[in-house]
């Protein structure tokens, strides 16, 4: 597999197939359970089965990719805040 851009100059020199056919536009619809899509003439495997996976994360809690520090803020701001630069 490759990421998208990878995948998009993998498709631009050619390199992808479909159903026995080159791809060199962007955007072309393929079906991986139902089409046959190779790359350098290796076809990719089909789709494994989809998994749900169902977490439980307790109220407070912040899920994130990256753990960089970030302000959190919450509620609302009142009607008669007087921040500068927007309007009341």
């Amino acid at each position: 597999m490759a990421s998208r851009r990878a995948a998009e100059e993998l498709i631009r020199r050619g390199r992808v197939t479909v159903n026995g056919a080159v791809v060199r536009e962007l955007g072309v619809r393929a079906d991986a359970a139902h089409d046959v899509i190779a790359v350098d003439g290796a076809r990719l495997p089909p789709p494994g089965p989809r998994r749900t996976v169902v977490v439980h994360k307790p109220r407070g809690i912040v899920s994130t990719l990256d753990d960089h520090p970030r302000l959190v803020l919450r509620g609302r701001s009142s009607a008669g805040s007087t921040r500068s630069g927007g309007s009341t």
